[in-house]
């Protein structure tokens, strides 16, 4: 039996991303133990993962919290402790750890991996000229774990208990902020959307697909979304078993991340910008049509590029996008 340190203290998807270090360490001995330095974003998640041991949530900015943290994981002697957020804070408080192999990775030399290489780390360059599911592959060869062959990233993983009785065939159009102008990146493309022709694209979506659709919204306000909820045309409820189930569009604002992957779950199609809910998609083998920035394409590849239920568009004006999606057959 070995013990793991692996500092994760990013978002729920740079965790679901990883998920094939954890399975493989589990997969050559399943009593191996796996510790979890986290964040306050990823951790109530990841706890609903049966092949995680102990959590830390390291808080930026607590100096008290940090200290902690450190006390605790003092108490265990680690084989191996990986830094995979490549966090300068996670690289500070993993000095105090005691560990048999440290290993860091890194995107772009800097101080935090000159730093690494004094104290005698081991460094691993996570090149986005090929995909993070490879370089996690190699990154396991390293530490002497096999990569597996057949993997799952919801194997360990409790659902939450959500039943959509009256939702059988639907469409999961995810419309969170990535896709409004002033909500997200100020160098993105965006579609130019408003009531007018989200109901466009709506009724595109209606004739192409021939499914009810399911809107869901980010954790954001959105004001265009919010105008068109008062439209007769979209039904609006957070109930599950509600009797709107037989219209044709349907919202759910505000849901938290593990309804929305009951969503994606029962799903037929997913339309929706990158990010974490692609990894989950992907995951429980749902076909999707996902949005990504053109000029930061080789980015988009290098989280998704193994996935090969995802069909990949540009953002672009709306109209645009209703012409990619329109040549994508699922």
């Amino acid at each position: 039996m070995k013990r793991f340190l692996i500092f994760r203290t990013d978002r729920i998807g740079d965790f679901i991303a990883s998920k094939i270090i954890i399975e493989s360490i589990k997969s050559e001995n399943r009593y191996n133990k796996i510790d979890i330095v986290c964040s306050k974003y990823n951790k109530k998640y990841i706890s609903y993962y049966n092949s995680t041991n102990k959590l830390f949530i390291l808080e930026k900015g607590n100096f008290f919290n940090y200290l902690k943290n450190i006390k605790l994981c003092r108490n265990f002697n680690y084989d191996y402790l990986i830094l995979l957020d490549g966090k300068r804070r996670s690289l500070i408080f993993s000095f105090f750890i005691k560990s048999n192999f440290k290993i860091l990775l890194f995107k772009r030399k800097n101080l935090s991996n000159l730093i690494a290489k004094l104290f005698s780390y081991n460094t691993f360059f996570n090149s986005e000229k090929t995909f993070q599911f490879d370089n996690f592959k190699k990154l396991l060869k390293i530490i002497k774990i096999s990569p597996i062959t057949k993997f799952n990233y919801y194997k360990d993983y409790k659902f939450k208990n959500k039943k959509f009785f009256n939702f059988k065939s639907f469409l999961h159009l995810h419309l969170d902020e990535k896709w409004f102008e002033g909500y997200h990146y100020n160098d993105f493309d965006y579609m130019g959307l408003n009531s007018k022709n989200i109901n466009t694209f709506l009724f595109f979506l209606l004739q192409k697909y021939k499914k009810q659709i399911i809107i869901t919204s980010g954790f954001k306000k959105i004001s265009i979304l919010e105008e068109i909820i008062k439209s007769n045309f979209i039904k609006k409820t957070n109930n599950f078993h509600h009797k709107l189930y037989k219209s044709k569009v349907i919202f759910f604002k505000n849901l938290d991340f593990r309804d929305l992957e009951q969503f994606v779950k029962k799903c037929k199609i997913l339309i929706a910008c990158e990010g974490a809910i692609s990894h989950v998609s992907n995951s429980l083998n749902v076909p999707s049509v996902i949005l990504i920035q053109k000029n930061r394409k080789q980015t988009a590849l290098f989280w998704t590029g193994h996935m090969n239920l995802i069909n990949r568009i540009y953002r672009s004006p709306i109209k645009n996008v209703i012409k990619q999606i329109n040549k994508i057959k699922l």
